[in-house]
């Protein structure tokens, strides 16, 4: 009997091996490309008759109704551990009543959009793709950053919150 169970978990002969679901599991990774990509997705629900974002989710949920539902979809490069280093190290900000130092969180996120956002997914009034533009220094463009900036911060903080997870930091 546990040989039938056994064969229904089998799949079929590939190059002469019988490969199995435990074969197929992805091993976990360590080292990235440079070039690799994170991509975060932010739901954002709009009210049907307002237009107006009521509330943003990472990822997307089952659709309703009552919200028309619209992905927003952020890439970031990878930061690497000396670099995120440096942005901690110009992040640090003194408290003279606790006499103290602490990273600001705020500044610290303005380093990730500024340097590693890559892609997004908005368009124009047209439904032209609006491409990021960058300065010769790799950072965004003011153009861009002003675009950026324009975009309801609920929205900003969920997808940045989720990029801060996906590089372990948050």
């Amino acid at each position: 009997m546990t040989e039938e169970i056994k064969k229904e978990e089998e799949t079929p002969v590939i190059n002469g091996n019988l490969e199995t679901k435990e074969e197929k599991t992805v091993k976990p990774k360590f080292f990235f490309s440079p070039d690799e990509k994170i991509r975060c997705i932010v739901t954002g629900f709009y009210g049907k008759e307002t237009g107006q974002l009521e509330f943003c989710v990472p990822n997307t949920p089952e659709m309703t109704d009552r919200f028309i539902c619209e992905e927003h979809v952020f890439e970031f490069a990878r930061v690497p551990y000396d670099v995120l280093n440096r942005y901690r190290e110009q992040s640090v900000v003194f408290n003279p009543e606790t006499r103290t130092n602490s990273v600001n969180v705020l500044k610290l996120r303005d380093f990730f959009w500024l340097f590693h956002l890559t892609d997004w997914n908005f368009t124009d009034d047209e439904g032209k793709k609006i491409e990021l533009k960058r300065d010769p220094n790799g950072a965004l463009a003011d153009e861009s950053l002003d675009l950026l900036y324009q975009i309801p911060a609920s929205i900003l903080d969920t997808a940045i919150g989720l990029f801060e997870r996906r590089i372990n930091i948050a």
